[in-house]
Formats: C-alpha cells, sequence, structure tokens
C-alpha cells in the first residue's frame, strides 16, 4: 500500500515520512492525488470503489485505505489484501 500511495506525484520519494496513521491529506495529499491514488488501487487490487467510500476519510491515511481495499476484497481491516495480478501479498493490519 505504502508503495503505491508513495508513488504518486504527492509523496514521490518520501516514504520514510509516511506513518501508517499519517494523515495524508495534511502531509500534502490533493484532491486531484486522491483520485489518482484511487485510479490506481483499483487497478493494482482489481476493485471498484462504490459512492459510499468515496470520502476523504476513506484516503486519510495509509491504514484507513488498506481496511477500505480489505472490505472491497470481502473481508475485515485485519487481514492481508490480495494483489489482482497474484503479486506480492500486502498486509492490511497496521504496523506490520
Amino acid at each position: 500500500m505504502r508503495t503505491i500511495v508513495t508513488s504518486l506525484g504527492d509523496f514521490s520519494g518520501r516514504s520514510e515520512v509516511l506513518r501508517d496513521d499519517t494523515n495524508l491529506y495534511k502531509a500534502g495529499l490533493t484532491s486531484f492525488g486522491a483520485a489518482e491514488l484511487m485510479v490506481e488501487l483499483e487497478a493494482a487490487f482489481g476493485i471498484e470503489f462504490p459512492r459510499r467510500l468515496l470520502t476523504r476519510a476513506t484516503f486519510e491515511s495509509i491504514t484507513a485505505i488498506t481496511a477500505a481495499v480489505a472490505e472491497l476484497q470481502g473481508g475485515g481491516g485485519d487481514q492481508a489484501v490480495q494483489p489482482a495480478s497474484g503479486g506480492t501479498t500486502l498486509i492490511a493490519e497496521a504496523g506490520r
């Protein structure tokens, strides 16, 4: 998840300063960046964000994003999220 977030223009090369609970908007995420992030996540994980999750809170932190992706994959916030392409599994639980 961190790799996707930090690959965006808003955070390019800043992975070391972004903790799981860092408020991404306070760290510089723009509305355009949030939309770009959503598109990247949908492609990477084979999901589609429903209207109810298109909120500031959903993209506010890596923890919140991971929980949303896990939910959309049919799980809860405390399990692995699976990339659509069968690549590396990412752990959804913050701090792992």
